[in-house]
């Protein structure tokens, strides 16, 4: 077994093809950084944010005061509105000083107490309104602020912007002004091209029909090039006390530790380019995960990427398995990759069509982008709590398990397929 993973090793390490797409893969990721980079909130432009509110509240509270006592400290609504100013002015007091020293707990502290009003609005709200969908929902603030309470707990350096209009989540649907509906929805995607981050960001297309594609071309050609049917390598394989059973299993490993391979490649890469170009970044950065009936969780970043790497191998289990079937029943490389390609779409594109199905949850197609299964929002937009992380990976192993024995049948019945 040994010597034919090496062998193959060998073959795709001779291939021209391999360094072409490796290229291509390094150039894809270095423009995406770039891109995010030039996306990103810089620190110094958040210090010099948070420095003009602090300048501002400072003096909308002396003018509050100031108006106070030309009243004669009569007026309550006046009096309501300096507790108001006062507090804004703590909090991007406290904010700014987090942000000269560096000290991230302390920029939290400040952001808790600036959106604290929210909270408290909410709570009084929440049995009338639980299932509303004007922002900021209830959920949105509460998440936010819970958000920021794991930040603060664990000193995790912000990615600005983090005011409460640059979060949104999927229950936010209405908007009672349009002016702060454009708002939000400009403000609400935040990027940061640190190590950590600028790998989720990455994966989230790679860990979708973008990264397998490019995974299957990679690996297109590793059956056909045996030249099944014809005067091809497979033909002195035969010759060899080699079993079919090891011949498959050392495809089967060498495309799925390829992959892998691939995989933490790109990853190292990522977190070089981050930590080169901005910082390492916070491996247990929050994740908001959506469960049933608006309860949520939070993950770490890497327990989230981790995850989303298994459920991504089973999806690249299903489509390899996919590969080795046409492969053997076109026997040609560019034929294969296409019918595996246009299996995988249409799929895809039925799914749509499957969602009234009491079984649909079973169809593999669901879960060939990974994030969303993992985070929930899948399920949260489609309404169905079956499609979970858990029943992803039930289904894919099952889909792949049936894949595998057609594969199997393919190859006992192909001549030449034979080892």
């Amino acid at each position: 077994m040994i010597h034919l993973l090496r062998l193959e090793w060998l073959k795709i390490r001779r291939a021209r093809f391999t360094y072409v797409l490796l290229f291509l893969l390094l150039l894809t990721v270095a423009g995406y950084f770039f891109y995010i980079d030039t996306k990103e909130t810089k620190l110094h432009e958040a210090e010099a944010y948070v420095l003009s509110n602090v300048e501002t509240s400072m003096g909308f509270v002396e003018s509050t005061t100031e108006e106070i006592e030309q009243n004669g400290g009569t007026d309550p609504n006046l009096e309501e509105v300096l507790v108001n100013a006062e507090r804004q002015y703590e909090a991007f007091f406290l904010m700014n000083e987090g942000l000269e020293k560096k000290d991230w707990s302390l920029y939290w502290q400040g952001e808790l107490l600036n959106n604290s009003w929210q909270e408290e609005s909410k709570e009084e709200q929440l049995k009338e309104v639980l299932k509303s969908y004007l922002w900021p929902t209830p959920f949105t603030v509460f998440t936010m602020m819970d958000k920021m309470r794991w930040m603060e707990k664990r000193s995790i350096q912000p990615i600005f912007p983090t005011s409460s209009h640059t979060w949104r989540t999927l229950y936010d649907e209405q908007f009672d002004d349009p002016i702060a509906e454009e708002i939000v929805t400009s403000s609400s995607g935040v990027y940061s091209s640190s190590g950590f981050y600028f790998v989720y960001h990455l994966f989230n297309y790679g860990f979708g029909f973008f990264g397998l594609f490019f995974v299957l071309f990679f690996f297109a050609d590793i059956l056909t090039k045996e030249g099944l049917d014809g005067n091809g390598p497979i033909q002195l394989l035969r010759t060899q006390p080699i079993s079919r059973m090891k011949f498959w299993i050392s495809k089967a490993v060498a495309s799925m530790g390829g992959s892998i391979l691939l995989i933490g490649f790109t990853a190292t890469i990522s977190l070089v380019l981050g930590s080169m170009f901005n910082r390492l970044g916070d491996w247990n950065y929050p994740i908001l995960i959506y469960g049933p009936e608006r309860t949520y969780s939070f993950l770490t970043l890497t327990s989230f990427l981790g995850k989303s790497l298994i459920l991504f191998s089973l999806v690249l289990a299903l489509s390899f398995t996919c590969l080795f079937l046409f492969s053997i029943l076109a026997n040609r490389t560019l034929l294969g990759i296409g019918l595996t390609v246009v299996f995988l779409v249409i799929g895809q594109l039925l799914t749509d069509q499957s969602m009234l199905l009491n079984w649909s949850h079973w169809l593999p197609f669901h879960y060939i982008n990974v994030y969303p299964i993992v985070d929930g929002t899948y399920a949260v937009q489609y309404e169905n709590e079956n499609y979970t992380y858990l029943q992803a990976i039930l289904s894919l192993s099952l889909s792949t398990g049936i894949l595998l024995a057609m594969t199997y049948l393919a190859g006992r019945l192909k001549k030449g397929v034979k080892v």
